[in-house]
């Protein structure tokens, strides 16, 4: 399966909405509406396999959009200003949502549906990854070309970025943190 955010119902009546397709036919096999046309603004999206959940940010709202993705059934948490990233934790151990207009990170637990900890980052947090093996969580600060790397204690070290401004992307593989 393939989740998309579609901002502003991607032209559609649907509202604010979630395309789910099947990767193997390249077909829509259903829409989740977040909200009304234009209300929710998702953006960063996560998917849990393990607790059947999908994450989206809801930049409009200053939440998390925790779907359940048996029934579609949605629960709302309260995060930071404007939420613009969403990722997994390392080894499912919360999600970590990037709060652009904020300078902080939130995280949730995913299975009690609310924040346990804000952390402050860089200026502008956009991207976010996790990495399993090293169970930091890696972000991208577009105001400040910053990463910011949290450690498992939810402590942060930040690393300025030797070329380029306005990081967005991030991506961890193999031992090593790609940056757009």
């Amino acid at each position: 399966r393939l989740y998309v955010t579609s901002l502003f119902g991607g032209g559609t009546d649907n509202g604010d909405s979630v395309a789910v397709i099947d990767t193997t036919t390249d077909t829509v096999l259903r829409t989740i509406t977040l909200g009304a046309y234009a209300a929710v603004q998702p953006n960063g999206i996560a998917v849990d396999a393990v607790r059947n959940k999908l994450y989206v940010a809801y930049s409009n709202l200053d939440k998390l959009g925790i779907v359940d993705l048996t029934n579609d059934s949605i629960t709302e948490v309260a995060v930071g200003d404007n939420p613009i990233g969403v990722a997994l934790g390392p080894r499912g151990r919360g999600v970590y949502v990037t709060n652009n207009a904020a300078g902080t990170v939130s995280v949730v637990d995913p299975d009690l549906a609310t924040v346990t900890a804000t952390i402050t980052v860089g200026t502008n947090p956009t991207g976010v990854e996790a990495d399993n093996d090293t169970r930091r969580v890696f972000v991208a600060n577009t105001g400040s070309s910053t990463v910011s790397v949290i450690g498992r204690d939810n402590s942060v070290r930040t690393v300025d970025l030797p070329a380029g401004a306005a990081p967005e992307g991030i991506s961890v593989s193999e031992g090593r943190v790609a940056v757009s």
